[in-house]
């Protein structure tokens, strides 16, 4: 073969490997996802990544995204979008780079991956779980989970979105206020002091919080949403923060 031939086809593999791949059936552009799901009447499956450096994004990727059974189980219904967040930013493309950091914020994501599903308007109706189900199950499992947030959609807006807002916003009062007490010059000892005060705190508000949840009488319909509410503040309870 010709070795500009050759040289030219080096250059274009080099290229094309210059950015990460997304899963098959996924895109990246968020615009672009958003307006084939109004188009087409579907839900947006949307996974946050951090394809280079992290682990369990990795294992989601190369057991579920890339396997054929969960291509097959999802390409009818969902539109899937893949907002990637590498160290290495020639893994993604310009538009990603300009975009994905403003999805991180819009979303709140703070864990990886996360996996949320959308509507047509780009609100979150859902937060599914269950990667641990086989690839084909999963997807299918993720099919569900969209059609029924469509139909509970107005119910989760008035009995679960109250309290899903109040959860993040103690997180990002409880962040706010170790950024100030950091900002202080505090010594060691007083700034280990205000922490823990901080940190207390937070758990007192998150216990509060999960004893209205667990008193509140939400329909039958979201008892799922009732338990990913009350592992979601569990989770604060579990992590011991500021013992």
């Amino acid at each position: 073969m010709n070795i500009k031939i050759i040289a030219a086809m080096s250059l274009v593999a080099v290229s094309a490997c210059a950015f990460g791949a997304n899963p098959p059936g996924f895109t990246d552009d968020y615009d672009a996802a958003i307006k084939r799901a109004s188009e087409e009447k579907k839900t947006v499956l949307a996974i946050f990544s951090g394809s280079d450096w992290c682990y369990w994004c990795k294992l989601l990727e190369s057991g579920i995204l890339v396997k054929q059974e969960f291509t097959d189980a999802v390409t009818n219904d969902l539109v899937c979008l893949f907002v990637d967040s590498p160290n290495d930013k020639s893994r993604i493309s310009e538009k990603a780079r300009v975009q994905n950091p403003k999805l991180v914020k819009k979303y709140g994501i703070q864990r990886y991956p996360s996996i949320l599903l959308l509507d047509a308007k780009g609100n979150k109706i859902a937060e599914p779980k269950g990667m641990s189900l086989s690839p084909g199950e999963w997807g299918k499992s993720l099919v569900l989970a969209s059609k029924s947030a469509a139909v509970n959609g107005p119910l989760i807006e008035k009995h679960v979105k109250p309290f899903s807002d109040r959860i993040e916003a103690i997180k990002a009062k409880c962040m706010a206020d170790v950024q100030a007490a950091q900002g202080k010059g505090l010594d060691q000892s007083a700034l280990q002091a205000e922490m823990m005060r901080i940190f207390a705190d937070l758990r007192k508000q998150f216990g509060d919080l999960k004893k209205e949840v667990e008193a509140y009488s939400f329909p039958k319909e979201l008892e799922a949403e009732k338990a990913d509410l009350l592992s979601e503040i569990g989770k604060v309870e579990k992590s011991g923060a500021g013992k």
